[in-house]
């Protein structure tokens, strides 16, 4: 008996059926192992940025902020120590002359080698921007030429004793120069935070995006010892 039309209709129809369900998964596939691998790139340039330059960087700039604080509070604590009733007076003997003389003395040397600290902590950070300038961020560039040109300064238009090395109607005319900006410190330590709390929220979201094909087997059953998943 021949066959009709209608014969051959239900297995055609059943086999598109299968071909589209086959290049749906497929897509499905594609798009979830697309979305994986941008989102484990993106982890892994953050934990670069963290571990290369930016950990780093948050330290370095948070030690020399907790260096400025700590030796203006050495000034303040010497401004009240040596000055009104604490001063020296006519009626101080030769020895008592000389003790406050080098405890003064103290005060001032002091900062002062903090203050070597923080150009050690600079140096350093010059160092690191050199080698890992290509990892910035673009927003955060301009603080760091700022921070470059002033270091570059530094170094050469003052001499080996902090003394500038040109007359005194040309250095007013000019910017003035900063061992440390507020704004490069601050720039680099919300840099961190928010890189922190970018990786932790990608590396949430691969973990709880999983595939379509893997949700569908249920909730995962950790091995017990001995035992593979």
């Amino acid at each position: 008996m021949p066959l009709e039309a209608k014969d051959y209709l239900g297995p055609a129809i059943t086999a598109l059926t299968a071909l589209c369900a086959v290049m749906l998964t497929w897509k499905l596939n594609s798009g979830a192992a697309e979305q994986t691998r941008r989102r484990n790139a993106h982890a892994d340039f953050l934990r670069t940025q963290l571990r290369e330059l930016y950990g780093e960087l948050a330290f370095r700039v948070t030690e020399n902020e907790l260096l400025v604080k700590h030796s203006a509070a050495i000034g303040e604590a010497a401004d009240k120590a040596y000055s009104g009733e604490a001063a020296p007076n006519s009626n101080w003997s030769e020895e008592a002359w000389a003790r406050r003389s080098k405890d003064i003395d103290s005060s001032i040397q002091v900062p002062n080698d903090y203050g070597k600290q923080m150009l050690e902590n600079n140096a350093a950070i010059v160092a690191l921007l050199r080698c890992n300038y290509h990892l910035l961020d673009p927003e955060d560039q301009v603080v760091c030429n700022d921070f470059m040109l002033d270091q570059r300064r530094l170094a050469t238009e003052t001499d080996a004793s902090g003394k500038q090395r040109m007359g005194l109607d040309v250095v007013l005319k000019l910017p003035s120069t900063f061992y440390v900006r507020s704004e490069f410190t601050q720039s680099f330590k919300r840099a961190f935070e928010g890189k922190r709390v970018q990786l932790k929220a990608v590396t949430e979201e691969s973990h709880s995006q999983r595939a379509w094909w893997d949700v569908r087997k249920g909730p995962r059953i950790s091995a017990g010892p001995g035992q593979r998943q």
